[in-house]
């Protein structure tokens, strides 16, 4: 015989990350990475229909910039000019590192005081670095600079299903533990890992949590 009265299933609950990360709590998110790693792809699989297009002060490399939805949360993302290294940099390059480390506040003594006028554009709260699996030690300078920039920091790993077409298997874990970052894996033409990847990128944004180089033991 059934058996009566018994109260329906509660639902299941699920935790609210507040204060959620909107509006003016909205975290600016920059692309940064070596030509060819992926970067432009990752920013267009994430892209919303409403792209703006604008130069570094006026007068830098073009950037990219939208708003994209992270479950309840949002991000500005800024799909930054191409760049190797922030210690051997083309005149081209200056731009970005200013607007990396000043945004539009640059100090009285730039060369750019005059255009920072005319300028409006914040300095990143988080900073993606796209990396090559394939070349994976090619991006590993930028990324060592980056770590000295005291904002957090996220790794996004970049054609992993190449790298493994070409016998070349990266331990993410030890990679994410050496170098003080998340790392995550994805595969940008295909959109794989990209959820993964802003999620995380929320999460250190809402942990304010900076990358802490870890370097392996003497022997």
């Amino acid at each position: 015989m059934a058996e009566t009265g018994k109260a329906p299933p509660a639902p299941a609950k699920i935790a609210l990350q507040t204060p959620l990360l909107r509006g003016e709590r909205r975290p600016r998110v920059a692309l940064i990475g070596r030509f060819g790693a992926g970067k432009s792809t990752i920013f267009e699989d994430a892209a919303s229909p409403v792209v703006s297009h604008e130069r570094l002060a006026g007068i830098g490399g073009a950037y990219r910039e939208c708003i994209v939805d992270v479950g309840l949360d949002q991000i500005s993302l800024v799909d930054l000019p191409s760049i190797s290294s922030l210690h051997h940099l083309e005149a081209h390059d200056q731009v970005v590192l200013m607007y990396l480390l000043w945004g539009d506040r640059w100090p009285p003594a730039s060369l750019m005081q005059d255009a920072q006028e005319h300028t409006d554009f914040p300095a990143p709260d988080v900073l993606v670095q796209v990396v090559d699996a394939t070349a994976l030690e090619r991006d590993l300078e930028l990324t060592l600079e980056l770590n000295l920039f005291g904002r957090p920091l996220v790794i996004a790993l970049n054609r992993v299903d190449e790298a493994r077409k070409k016998g070349v298997y990266i331990n993410v874990q030890m990679l994410s533990e050496r170098l003080g970052a998340p790392v995550v894996p994805t595969i940008a033409h295909m959109g794989k890992g990209i959820s993964t990847l802003f999620e995380t990128v929320v999460a250190v944004a809402r942990e304010n949590s900076f990358p802490c180089l870890n370097r392996p033991p003497d022997t």
